[in-house]
């Protein structure tokens, strides 16, 4: 299963804490589960809202929408079994030019992902 190793894990953790959002992440992964679950069963609410999956689900779309599935497998199998680490990696040894930074080119991702994470939060805290 695609995850993110433990730094890229503590920087969206620091990321969502850094907009104001640390208090609605839940205490343990068990609440997490819960939480994730409800929503996918289609309860969205600020009770379902959980911003640092949100977060780490939105770097997830983000990927499948801009290299396919193929990049999620290729993760799994890379030495770390961090998506954004393996992203990073491939960016630096194989992009021919872009606009990039050549080093840790994804990780901006995770900036994108909280501040994305805050607009819900916002929209969810308004809706009736």
């Amino acid at each position: 299963m695609t995850t993110v190793c433990q730094d890229h894990w503590d920087r969206m953790r620091r990321a969502i804490d850094d907009r104001g959002l640390g208090a609605l992440v839940p205490d343990s992964g068990e609440l997490a589960r819960e939480v994730v679950a409800r929503e996918l069963a289609g309860e969205r609410s600020i009770d379902t809202f959980d911003p640092l999956m949100n977060a780490f689900f939105m770097i997830m779309s983000k990927t499948l929408e801009y290299f396919g599935p193929w990049v999620l497998a290729a993760a799994d199998e890379h030495r770390s079994g961090c998506l954004l680490c393996f992203m990073n990696e491939k960016h630096e040894h194989e992009c021919k030019g872009c606009d990039l930074p050549t080093v840790k080119a994804f990780d901006h991702w995770i900036d994108k992902a909280a501040d994305a994470s805050k607009a819900e939060w916002l929209k969810r805290a308004e809706a009736p």
